[in-house]
């Protein structure tokens, strides 16, 4: 009995795990299908707003280039959460922005705007109290309005001079209630509106950099010159000095490359930890060997003017550490290590 007890137990414990693994895979494939649900009803919002644009939005867009103040955003709710993002990305590409608050803008947050601004007023119904409150106080102070709403129709576009409109779109939710296609659409458009504007004003890598010039981003925008290594921290030997002695100079400025230069500081080349893998290899005699015999020539280096960024690129794609900086003269000035930049 206890033979057939045991032998039960275990017929039963190997039918039940594929069951679970069954039962895991058909929650796995009901999970994603409703994400991929979800994605295609956001990106079907976006595309259809893509194919809706018609002159509406280059008025906007000319209105916001003539405008001599500011962008001032407001919303309510998740609206509000988007347009905070939105006067985030208009301030950081170029086009002067802030977050106006509806209810603080009722209560005295209004004496901060101009006759030069304008107002962006983002609202999917278009029938928000506090928006529609707002419009009418923009209007009174005869400040340009802007409205982001679904229609031309809606309270809020009759209230404002001119329309960016979203659509009506299905949220992707079952319910068809929490906002998600139209906040994707609000954020899209959005940002639409951002990259269109600092086109129009040739808005640059360098003037993207000025604005941005904390964190890694910012790290990546500078000037290499900002970011190199210079005066001690660099080893500058002409042609004839031997390998032994460049080597001995590299160690006290404890950097991995050597620059080989003329008696003017014009580049010539590099030596570094590979080229002197190579030399001893070849069973070369650093000792008495000058490095101009050995150093890498041509050589990859940068101009102190350029951007991070693109060092790093030409970094990575030679698969080197460090790079050789010079100035307009091909005169090196210093050394960029990834290691001070990645």
């Amino acid at each position: 009995m206890v033979m057939w007890l045991g032998l039960d137990r275990k017929w039963a414990s190997a039918m039940l795990l594929p069951m679970s693994k069954v039962d895991n895979r058909r929650t796995d494939q009901r999970r994603l299908e409703i994400a991929r649900q979800v994605l295609s009803r956001e990106a079907e919002g976006i595309l259809a707003v893509r194919e809706s644009l018609d002159q509406a939005f280059c008025r906007v867009v000319g209105l916001i280039l003539d405008c001599k103040g500011a962008v001032a955003v407001c919303g309510v709710g998740k609206a509000g959460l988007v347009g905070r993002k939105i006067a985030a990305t208009l301030a950081s590409t170029g086009t002067r922005s802030m977050w106006l608050d509806p209810v603080d803008a009722m209560h005295g947050d209004l004496g901060m705007l101009s006759r030069e601004d304008v107002g962006l007023l983002i609202s999917n119904s278009g029938q928000t109290g506090e928006l529609l409150l707002v419009a009418q106080a923009l209007r009174d102070l005869q400040i340009r309005t802007i409205a982001m709403t679904c229609d031309h129709q809606t309270p809020l576009a009759q209230a404002c001079d001119l329309v960016l409109p979203l659509g009506r779109h299905l949220e992707a939710d079952p319910l068809n209630l929490a906002p998600t296609t139209s906040t994707t659409v609000m954020l899209a458009l959005g940002d639409a509106l951002a990259i269109a504007l600092a086109t129009e004003r040739g808005f640059t890598r360098e003037d993207y950099a000025q604005l941005h010039p904390a964190g890694a981003l910012g790290l990546r925008l500078r000037k290499v010159k900002e970011c190199m290594r210079s005066g001690s921290r660099v080893v500058l030997v002409g042609p004839q000095t031997t390998i032994i002695d460049a080597l001995h100079r590299v160690t006290q400025a404890r950097c991995g490359i050597c620059l080989v230069v003329d008696g003017q500081r014009r580049l010539l080349g590099v030596f570094t930890d590979g080229d002197l893998r190579r030399c001893l290899d070849a069973g070369i005699d650093v000792l008495r060997t000058p490095i101009g015999d050995c150093m890498t020539s041509p050589c990859k280096s940068v101009d102190e003017e350029a951007l991070v960024e693109d060092a790093v690129k030409i970094m990575r794609a030679s698969k080197i550490n460090a790079l050789a900086v010079v100035n307009s003269r091909m005169q090196a000035v210093g050394i960029l290590d990834i290691q001070d930049v990645a």
